[in-house]
């Protein structure tokens, strides 16, 4: 994540005997790095993984990653915010708390920042019920105080998904894309939520694909401009897809592919920004 010159690089360590989430910082766009940063608990009991950074508006780091006992069981979405640029870490308050259930113990979450508000993005699982999740802080990340269901669909599923919402803010909303199954096929659902109560306006199918399997999407905006880029495999193997609309999330309709055709292999994880009316998209080619 990075603000201007200032830069955090978020990792899983495994040089530790329960697994760490670890930070180093840069403030000079990346030149130099600092010395690593422990942010998740010195804590025997317990292992850590599947870290996300934000930069808040101070400038500071804020953390999400899963934490487990020792057996992987018991999952919640911690969150650890810095009031030092990364120096040290207040430590850890639980995201996920507020939630029916535990979060998908393999499911990654994701965090989106808007001044005093902060808002965790996770997978659920109520009973093998796996919904997409928002949980929001008035206090930037020290606690949590309310959270919502995503879903207008509940997806069923014995085991974890592995895929991440994903957000960002639009004026008093946030602009959510995310993977669900919940109607036996496997899409790209696009929400509108109130930053205020956390309601959504709506659930729109960005390409609907019957067969495919679409997954982890990436969404940027700019005003009325939003851009959502996925993975799926309509035509037989894994390729990747782009969404534009200048008119609103709502009106995010169908897609390109925008890897490159005249290559074998399979495309996947694609990543999108958009800066200076330029779109800057990349991907794994295999």
């Amino acid at each position: 994540a990075a603000k201007g010159d200032t830069m955090y690089v978020l990792f899983t360590s495994e040089t530790t005997q329960q697994n760490s989430i670890m930070l180093i910082k840069s403030f000079d766009g990346g030149l130099t790095f600092s010395d690593t940063v422990r942010v998740s608990e010195n804590n025997p009991s317990h292992r850590y993984r599947m870290g996300n950074v934000v930069v808040n508006s101070s400038g500071n780091p804020v953390v999400s990653y899963m934490q487990y006992l020792l057996n992987y069981m018991e999952p919640k979405q911690m969150v650890n915010v810095s009031n030092n640029f990364g120096s040290s870490f207040i430590g850890a308050t639980e995201g996920s708390v507020l939630a029916d259930g535990e979060p998908c113990d393999c499911c990654k979450a994701s965090l989106v920042s808007n001044g005093d508000n902060l808002f965790l993005l996770f997978r659920n699982n109520d009973n093998n019920e796996r919904n997409s999740f928002i949980s929001k802080s008035t206090d930037g990340g020290l606690s949590f105080t309310s959270t919502a269901d995503l879903d207008d669909y509940d997806w069923m599923l014995n085991s974890c998904p592995a895929t991440t919402p994903r957000g960002v803010v639009v004026d008093d909303s946030l602009i959510i894309v995310k993977r669900s199954g919940a109607t036996g096929n496997n899409e790209i659902v696009c929400s509108s939520v109130s930053i205020a109560d956390l309601n959504y306006s709506y659930n729109n199918n960005i390409d609907y694909i019957a067969g495919a399997q679409q997954d982890y999407p990436e969404i940027v905006a700019s005003n009325d401009t939003i851009i959502a880029v996925w993975q799926d495999n309509r035509n037989g193997y894994q390729d990747c897809y782009i969404s534009i609309s200048t008119t609103g999330a709502s009106s995010l309709n169908g897609s390109i592919l925008f890897t490159d055709s005249s290559s074998s292999g399979q495309k996947t994880d694609p990543h999108v920004v958009y800066a200076k009316g330029d779109i800057h998209l990349v991907y794994l080619d295999y």
